[in-house]
């Protein structure tokens, strides 16, 4: 018996963004029982995105460009779209690391049954990005469909295809959240520096960064998420990468770092553990020291133990010096 993952997760109204015309210029079954849906189904972290690009055999011809999306339905908490009932990350108090990473990739499966059913397409876009993971969708080295005759051209006879990147939400009001963008930015990242196809740079129609509404939605991916915006936190995240094309590492703050021995070795808040530093330390404006982590964020309290903090409170309880 198959159990259902996520059976609140009801894409009615799903990828408004999306229709019929983001598949005129990839070649497609046109009935569903003549090819299989081009479909990996894989959430891999940063370090294992960059593990799985650098194995990855692109093909003889290798994609040349990216274009961003948004899914707007579903959405998520962070990035809501109005009445949604498709939300990405909803109904996961309580749950595991590991069982909110089986509900999300049960949710992508109905994201391709979607496409496959309702759009009658046979593959879609490659990459999906959330707070947590980068998605692997549909295989990069084929033509995705997503973006219209953005999906591919042909530059003086020579195939030219993009790599179609979905971020969850919808960002018509409201930017990417930190960790968002550190995956957003860090899989563009990693992928440039692999394929050297692209530079990090806003691109006219199939070249470098792209977003749909250069081809044939204005509305995707979404007011808030500029040609500048996107830019930036690609290139922000490549900056951050070493020689390996991993991300940098930052140190925990001695203070912290000796907490944390005091304790045992063990950090805990909601059964997840707070992952790496992805910033340095820094005072609080109540004269606290601070560090802000993957999952969380460390506030060393004046007995020498350590709080810790929802990413989201940062912003009120000890924004940090200008």
């Amino acid at each position: 018996m198959t159990i259902d993952l996520a059976p609140q997760f009801n894409l009615y109204g799903a990828f408004p963004f999306a229709s019929a015309d983001d598949a005129s210029s990839t070649p497609i079954a046109r009935t569903l029982a003549d090819t299989p849906f081009l479909y990996i189904g894989q959430a891999l972290t940063r370090s294992e995105f960059a593990l799985y690009v650098d194995g990855y055999d692109f093909g003889p011809i290798p994609p040349g460009y990216l274009v961003f999306h948004h899914t707007a339905i579903p959405s998520t908490i962070a990035a809501p779209w109005p009445a949604d009932t498709a939300q990405w990350d909803a109904h996961e108090q309580g749950l595991s690391a590991a069982q909110i990473r089986a509900k999300r990739l049960a949710q992508l499966g109905k994201i391709r049954d979607f496409y496959k059913r309702d759009k009658g397409w046979d593959r879609g876009p490659h990459l999906f990005c959330d707070d947590e993971y980068i998605y692997l969708f549909t295989p990069m080295a084929e033509i995705g469909i997503h973006a219209a005759e953005g999906n591919s051209t042909h530059v003086n006879g020579k195939l030219k295809y993009s790599i179609g990147l979905e971020v969850l939400g919808y960002h018509e009001k409201v930017q990417w959240s930190a960790a968002v963008a550190r995956n957003v930015g860090f899989a563009v990242a990693t992928l440039q520096r692999k394929l050297k196809t692209f530079e990090l740079r806003a691109g006219a129609k199939w070249s470098d960064l792209n977003s749909h509404r250069q081809f044939n939605k204005p509305s995707c991916p979404g007011a808030a998420i500029t040609e500048a915006y996107y830019v930036k936190v690609c290139q922000d995240a490549a900056a951050l990468l070493d020689d390996s094309g991993q991300v940098k590492a930052l140190s925990v703050h001695p203070k912290l770092l000796g907490a944390w021995q005091a304790s045992g070795g063990v950090w805990l808040k909601d059964r997840l553990t707070p992952g790496l530093p992805t910033e340095t330390a820094f005072l609080g404006l109540d004269g606290l020291l601070y560090q802000r982590f993957e999952r969380s964020i460390a506030r060393l309290k004046v007995d020498g133990g350590v709080d810790w903090l929802l990413l989201g409170e940062i912003a009120t309880l000890a924004a940090p010096h200008a």
